[in-house]
């Protein structure tokens, strides 16, 4: 992530350190350097997931790649027990494998191992976990949160 904009001179660990001692410390100027030298998709994403720039009740993501080109990313997703994913409507095709737990995704079950498919243009009314589950999403930073 650090160098996910090639634009931006390269931070050094030293640098980046800091930086996330300010963070955990409070520091908003802080955070707003990291929302700077960060590529901005990951911020992006969780608003549009919770509606506002607090943290996703329940949701947590770990941005694994970004796909500038195309305007998509891979995510590591946490859901914990009891926890919704917003209804959303996919801006390109999304791809979910589940790792750890139970998702619902409509009608559907999925299981450890299994995965989905969704394509661009279809909607999510429904998306949760009673259990808890981990995920690799793979999708658009342009899906709309309904």
């Amino acid at each position: 992530m650090l160098y996910g904009d090639a634009s931006k001179a390269p931070v050094s660990e030293r640098d980046w350190a800091a930086l996330v001692e300010a963070i955990a410390a409070g520091d908003q100027r802080a955070l707003h350097a990291l929302y700077e030298r960060t590529h901005r998709i990951v911020f992006t994403l969780m608003v549009r997931i919770t509606g506002n720039r607090e943290k996703a009740p329940g949701i947590s993501c770990k941005l694994l790649a970004t796909d500038t080109e195309r305007n998509r990313v891979s995510m590591l997703v946490r859901l914990d027990p009891g926890t919704e994913y917003p209804p959303h409507l996919h801006a390109g095709v999304e791809e979910l494998h589940l790792l750890h737990g139970e998702l619902m995704i409509g009608d559907r079950k999925l299981l450890p191992g299994d995965y989905n498919r969704a394509e661009s243009g279809s909607v999510d009314r429904r998306v949760w976990s009673e259990t808890g589950c981990t995920c690799v999403l793979l999708t658009s930073c342009d899906d709309v949160i309904l």
